[in-house]
């Protein structure tokens, strides 16, 4: 982590729409990292995680296997804050209490008052522990070797356009990034949806000691197998080398720090 006394705040427009705060440093002192690009040392990192794995415990692997299921957008919206707590003390988001709330109207006016329209809840205790389990299982796996990941992101062109060399990315909620450049790419791309130009592609730099743990091993079996998917923690801290373009998508280049 950067001693944060040589650094300064710079204001800019997160993903989601809102002001945020990041850590600049001036680009004439941003160091290019020493890299080797070369293909992912699959065998050395299955053979880690492997091990990694069989020292989990029954709950850490499970709240992995749940991540990689539908449960990351839970995890994810409570750790960025976009979840409500309503007067019964569950969680819900707001586009589904307002479609609930536009529904319940509906059936009003049509006169069927015994019709109630019920939001899905979200079970607080249920995320905390599966983030306090992700917490721990991610604390005891790191890169058996300098590896370079990937992770595309479909609205990346709109927000990193305040973003510049030597800027820190801080996420609050876990990272999802996968070995596998190709498929990165097509979900910055977004093609499977038609939204294609929004995208952008994040080429991270992962130097042997830091913290991920790699799911797309035996122990953490689910429908997406096959993602080479690197888990990183919660909280870090990733510093732009460089914005480049591959025809009209930006490829940015991190290292973590």
């Amino acid at each position: 982590m950067k001693d944060k006394s040589k650094l300064v705040k710079k204001k800019i427009r997160d993903k989601t729409g809102k002001m945020t705060s990041v850590w600049v440093l001036p680009s004439k002192d941003v160091k290019q990292t020493k890299w080797k690009e070369s293909p992912a040392d699959i065998s050395a990192i299955e053979q880690s995680a492997n091990k990694w794995v069989k020292g989990l415990s029954d709950d850490q692997k499970n709240a992995l296997l749940s991540y990689k299921h539908e449960e990351y957008l839970d995890i994810n919206d409570f750790l960025k804050g976009k979840l409500i707590k309503k007067e019964d003390g569950k969680l819900y988001r707001k586009k589904d209490l307002q479609y609930s709330a536009k529904i319940n109207a509906q059936y009003k006016n049509d006169g069927h008052t015994d019709w109630i329209h019920t939001p899905p809840a979200i079970n607080e205790k249920i995320v905390e522990k599966y983030i306090k389990d992700i917490d721990t299982a991610l604390a005891k796996s790191t890169f058996p070797k300098d590896t370079t990941i990937y992770r595309g992101v479909r609205s990346g062109k709109k927000w990193i356009s305040d973003l510049g060399v030597g800027d820190i990315i801080e996420d609050s909620s876990f990272v999802s990034t996968s070995l596998d450049k190709d498929q990165a790419d097509l979900f910055a791309r977004d093609a499977m949806t038609g939204k294609v130009g929004e995208g952008a592609l994040f080429k991270i730099k992962a130097k042997k000691g830091q913290k991920g743990g790699y799911l797309d091993v035996s122990g953490i079996h689910d429908m997406h197998q096959g993602e080479q998917e690197f888990l990183l923690p919660r909280n870090t801290q990733l510093e732009i080398e460089s914005i480049e373009k591959d025809g009209t998508t930006p490829v940015v280049t991190l290292k973590i720090i």
